[in-house]
């Protein structure tokens, strides 16, 4: 079947009508394993960002793609086991149509403030329980998520959606499942809420849809240098399927980078988007990209929930939808893979109600804050902003230079992986675990252009 699949995408590749064709068949042949049509859904967005298809045929392959997300009903009343196989039959080919749209989006996206943002349908799974051992799953598409970009060097670009401003609600509940594992993990958190409950107010912000990929980081990475030297290539994982090696050269997501490698690649960045903006279609001032605060990455994965769920999914994660440690379940859910390295960044074509994926899983997240193992300790910014100084209370502990991280990784189980869970880590570490997700705050005017209907 890997053989099969891979052969889907080689076909994306040829980026020509014929094609365009079979693919077209083997994605409309129920007959076929839903793994090869899932991986024809992601071909033919491949093949529909190329440049060699006219516009007719491309708007052939969205209107395709379109209609197989919005049509395919996909939701079950899971008890055991086999009450899953509806969600494994429907929701693999919803994760290729959506991950297809979104790969044949990216060329058309807008600068960030140079104009309205291109809507893109993007899907979401919900997971409510319904006693202590059955749960409500379903595929919900989400139509109103608008993306714009942000160009780096060599022609590599950043996605970027909106987190709106107000007012958000952070940490968990006391009856939340993992919240308890701090104690015995390091020093400082015993009797501490670690994930006490707490209200912050924020304004709004444009945060990269997925972690920042082996390729990007190159682009800024080969830049003069500011203050410290940068590996190229510092990932600890190299391509190994034909998506990664030829579909999406270089997308798998950046691993082994310290704190301080992330603000010096920043600020390379940030100086060449400076001296690059008008020629870049760059309008009113340059964005300024830095690390979120974990109050702004909490925020931004919870996307405004109405209930403090432990993920932006509901109140399991599956390793179909995300990349963690599935030898390991959570609360009602159930046991799958251990990938044992990153993926290609929004590989499982699942976001949340913001359009922002691989939250949970994939790479823990470099933050600006220091580590303090209570977050509303004293000074503790109520504004959202990172937290700018050390713990006193870790006075004479190497914790007390440690910063913030968060989502979890490939590496652990899914109580790691955890909308709440806070984790501190050296600014100089690096591990094959930990990547990076930038934001910047929104241009002058920005709130005053209308999205694309």
């Amino acid at each position: 079947m890997r053989e099969r699949c891979d052969a889907a995408v080689l076909l994306g590749l040829m980026a020509n009508r014929d094609g365009m064709g079979a693919l077209r068949r083997v994605l409309e042949d129920d007959r076929q394993p839903v793994a090869l049509r899932r991986a024809a859904a992601e071909a033919l967005g491949l093949l529909g960002r190329g440049a060699d298809l006219g516009e007719e045929d491309r708007r052939a392959i969205q209107m395709l793609l379109e209609g197989q997300l919005r049509h395919r009903p996909c939701q079950a009343l899971v008890r055991s086991e086999d009450d899953w196989e509806p969600i494994n039959g429907e929701l693999p080919l919803l994760q290729g149509a959506a991950r297809g749209l979104q790969v044949m989006a990216a060329p058309d996206l807008p600068v960030l403030g140079a104009g309205p943002g291109h809507v893109v349908p993007m899907l979401t799974v919900v997971a409510s329980r319904r006693g202590e051992k059955e749960l409500t799953v379903g595929a919900e598409v989400v139509n109103q998520v608008a993306v714009w970009k942000l160009p780096l060097p060599g022609g590599e670009q950043v996605e970027l959606v909106v987190v709106p401003g107000g007012e958000y609600r952070l940490g968990s509940p006391e009856t939340e499942e993992g919240r308890n594992l701090y104690a015995n993990q390091r020093d400082g958190c015993k009797g501490v809420n670690v994930e006490a409950e707490r209200t912050v107010r924020l304004e709004a912000f444009a945060m990269a849809r997925v972690p920042i990929s082996q390729a990007q980081w190159a682009a800024a990475a080969r830049l003069e240098p500011i203050r410290r030297d940068l590996k190229i290539s510092p990932g600890s994982f190299k391509p190994e399927r034909v998506w990664e090696c030829y579909a999406e050269p270089g997308g798998l997501a950046v691993d082994s980078v310290s704190w301080w490698d992330c603000q010096e690649w920043l600020g390379r960045w940030n100086r060449w988007l400076a001296e690059h903006w008008a020629e870049q279609g760059g309008k009113g001032a340059t964005p300024e990209m830095g690390l979120p605060s974990e109050s702004q990455w909490e925020a931004a994965c919870r996307a405004a929930s109405e209930e403090q769920m432990p993920f932006h999914f509901g109140e399991i994660l599956d390793p179909s939808w995300a990349n963690f440690d599935g030898t390991y379940t959570y609360g009602a859910g159930r046991q799958g893979a251990f990938r044992q390295r990153p993926r290609v960044t929004g590989a499982f074509g699942l976001v949340n109600r913001w359009g922002l994926a691989d939250l949970h899983g994939q790479l823990s997240e470099w933050c600006g804050d220091y580590w303090h193992p209570n977050p509303i300790g004293p000074g503790w910014p109520e504004d959202g902003h990172s937290w700018p100084e050390p713990d006193p209370a870790l006075e004479g502990s190497a914790q007390q230079q440690y910063r913030l991280l968060r989502g979890g990784s490939w590496f652990v189980g899914p109580h790691f992986c955890r909308a709440a869970y806070r984790y501190g880590f050296h600014p100089g570490g690096v591990s094959s675990n930990v990547g990076v997700r930038p934001c910047c705050p929104l241009p002058p005017g920005f709130l005053s252009l209308p999205l694309n209907p």
